[in-house]
């Protein structure tokens, strides 16, 4: 399941007498009070009969969380905004059995608006299992009535816990295959299973594949998302021309990425290409027809429609793009898609639901095979961007901003999901994944430092640096010279003297610069990483087992045979030989700071990993009879890598002393086969 979020900017003067911060809470927990869905929890979500639970009460410490930024240029907004919504979609949500997956943060920017108005961002992440796109904006709509209207009736709160016990007759909503009329045909049924459950073989000759990306595997992957916004000037004239070519926004963003792909995308490779648009449900809870449906409802209520475009269409944009072949493109999807809204809730697969006995076989079954989708566009349409006048007067909070985003899916497409508020811009989020896969890196070459480089060590350290750096920057200017077999030779070194680069060297400390003569200047802003993302970063990013090699120290020769003794010497020499079965010494360690040097390594090239603040300290050596910062054998130990934060557990891995052979690469932190 992925996580969504809506993001909108509730602006109003700045309330000197009243708390922002409380009176957001107080907000929050009344919007958790009105929408039963925000007090379950899910049990067994990872067997095949997964439940939901009602919890007697919720923390508000786990549901609402205000950040404040006021040292942050307006500039920066969107990508701090950018950050904390990818680390949210990186994230998995802890507990949920007991802790209900959802979850408002609010960041405060302490800036006022070209109008003088004060500025928040509230982030509203929730788990898919209890809120589709469309409940994410119903929820910020409730928020924001709230704001305006706030409730007379005392909150349940005793310190941070809202207490639910008080409401067991909640009406929880029912699932939607039991809301919505749905009817399947034979001829439909046969086609789906055809579909599913036939052996190739038995198909005969089928039209080309789709295009659909890389196959589905089980790496694990990490969400990236962009930002586009369209301003409400050129919103009012695209929304004309879709009048006037009769199509809408939604089938408009189909044509643009299909015109995209296919350009980019040889007809070697793509033939074809498949897209999915996401339908919302509620209209057709009820009576069945459109107009007899609840569009208030807050869970998940959505089917989709899948769009095929053939070879014929592709070519024709792959030999001369213009303006009228999209126009053209787009009128037809929109066509297609009316069609479909006409027919639904008949012959929809999402009728088949109760076919799948076990979801987590059905997805695993999945792994190898090509992906369904090339892409996907989620458009929840507009929200209100406040409550009339009289809301005005109220509360004076009204909405600014609208986005929404989902979090990249192992088995899914690429999503553009595009939202806004009533009379303003469109803000469109593309969203994308990204392997977590450590891939296999150049060990690069051995060097010696003929001068003092900041974050790299200080001259005649010898260690392994990228081909590259060497090449183009440091051995045309003569700052490090190639470590040959016979300039080892020649400087009487072995390969035990190779180091590892020092990434803190000719870094000084604040605390120094303020206390050095030239005080005046000033000191670089270091960027770091939170210890929350710093966690997240270190789980996935660096393998579970890092294997170092080092050269083995031989074990004594057995001495030679000698004069029989007394029985009593004999037995003192036995107590004093080398032990064959102790692990087997090495030269020189396996310490506490070749690890952070590997690890620091291996995020050198990761934006947010290069930022995580990491020392020797940080490393603890877990299962050694006294505590130590290195191991001097050959063998396996567990360590703990300390992040700091509050309730952060420490991220465990596994080193691996392996000797050192010809060929190995010493020094390198490897995954261990």
């Amino acid at each position: 399941m992925s996580a969504q979020e809506e993001v909108v900017r509730p602006l109003g003067p700045w309330l000197r007498d009243r708390n922002v911060r409380e009176i957001l809470e107080n907000a929050v927990a009344n919007v958790a009070l009105s929408i039963p869905s925000l007090g379950v929890g899910i049990s067994g979500e990872d067997t095949s009969k997964p439940r939901f639970v009602q919890r007697p009460s919720i923390s508000l410490d786990e549901h609402f969380e205000f950040v404040e930024k006021s040292d942050k240029k307006p500039a920066a907004h969107d990508a701090i905004l950018l950050g904390i919504l990818e680390d949210q979609h990186n994230r998995s949500w802890p507990d949920i059995e007991h802790r209900p997956p959802w979850k408002l943060t609010v960041i405060a920017w302490g800036t006022a608006d070209e109008a003088g108005l004060f500025v928040l961002d509230a982030v509203f992440a929730a788990h898919h299992a209890i809120a589709d796109g469309r409940s994410t904006a119903l929820f910020h709509t409730a928020l924001l009535n709230e704001l305006n209207h706030p409730t007379d009736q005392p909150i349940p709160l005793s310190g941070r816990t809202l207490d639910l016990r008080g409401l067991a007759r909640r009406v929880h909503v029912r699932p939607q295959e039991e809301l919505v009329k749905f009817s399947k045909s034979w001829g439909f049924l046969v086609r789906v299973l055809w579909r599913e459950l036939a052996p190739a073989w038995l198909r005969g000759r089928q039209p080309p594949a789709p295009w659909t990306g890389k196959a589905i595997t089980l790496e694990p992957c990490r969400t990236r998302l962009r930002i586009v916004s369209v301003p409400s000037t050129a919103v009012t004239q695209i929304l004309a021309s879709c009048r006037a070519n009769q199509a809408t926004l939604t089938p408009l963003l189909h044509a643009l990425v299909l015109a995209s792909l296919s350009r980019q995308i040889s007809a070697e490779k793509a033939a074809a290409f498949r897209s999915t648009t996401p339908i919302d449900l509620r209209p057709f809870i009820g009576d069945g027809s459109e107009n007899g449906g609840s569009r208030t409802l807050f869970g998940v209520y959505v089917t989709a429609q899948t769009h095929t475009f053939d070879a014929s269409t592709i070519t024709a944009l792959r030999q001369g793009l213009s303006t009228d072949q999209i126009w053209k493109v787009a009128a037809n999807l929109r066509r297609s898609m009316k069609q479909h809204l006409d027919n639904v809730p008949k012959d929809d697969i999402m009728s088949m639901l109760g076919w799948v006995s076990d979801w987590r076989s059905f997805w695993l079954s999945k792994v190898g095979r090509a992906r369904q989708d090339t892409w996907e566009v989620s458009n929840i349409g507009s929200m209100p961007g406040d409550q009339g006048a009289e809301g005005e007067a109220a509360g004076g909070w009204k909405t600014q901003r609208s986005l929404m985003s989902q979090g990249a899916t192992v088995a899914g497409a690429a999503v553009i999901h595009s939202s806004n508020v009533s009379g303003s811009a469109v803000t469109l989020v593309q969203v994308r994944a990204k392997s977590n896969r450590l891939r296999p890196r150049d060990q690069g070459v051995i060097v010696r430092l003929l001068e003092d480089i900041p974050r790299f060590g200080r001259k005649d350290a010898v260690f392994r640096i990228e081909r590259g750096r060497m090449r183009n920057q440091w051995f045309p200017h003569k700052r490090a010279e190639y470590m040959t077999p016979s300039r080892f030779r020649e400087l009487g070194l072995t390969r035990d003297d190779i180091g590892e680069r020092d990434t803190t060297f000719g870094i000084l400390d604040v605390a120094d610069v303020e206390d050095s003569p030239e005080a005046e200047v000033p000191s670089p802003t270091v960027l770091t990483t939170s210890p929350e993302k710093a966690h997240t970063i270190l789980t996935t990013m660096i393998p579970d087992t890092l294997a170092f090699h080092r050269k083995p120290i031989p074990a004594p020769a057995p001495p030679p045979p000698s004069q029989p003794i007394s029985p009593l010497v004999a037995s003192a020499k036995a107590d004093t030989a080398h032990d064959r079965n102790a692990p087997m010494a090495i030269y020189g360690s396996v310490s506490a700071t070749d690890i952070v040097g590997h690890i620091k390594g291996l995020l050198v090239n990761d934006v947010e990993g290069s930022r995580i603040v990491l020392e020797p300290e940080n490393i603890r050596f877990l299962g050694t009879d006294e505590e130590t910062d290195r191991v001097k054998t050959l063998g396996r130990w567990e360590v703990e890598i300390l992040v700091g934060g509050t309730g952060l557990e420490p991220v465990r891995k596994t080193v691996e002393v392996l000797p050192l052979t010809e060929g190995s690469d010493r020094g390198e932190a490897q995954v261990a086969s």
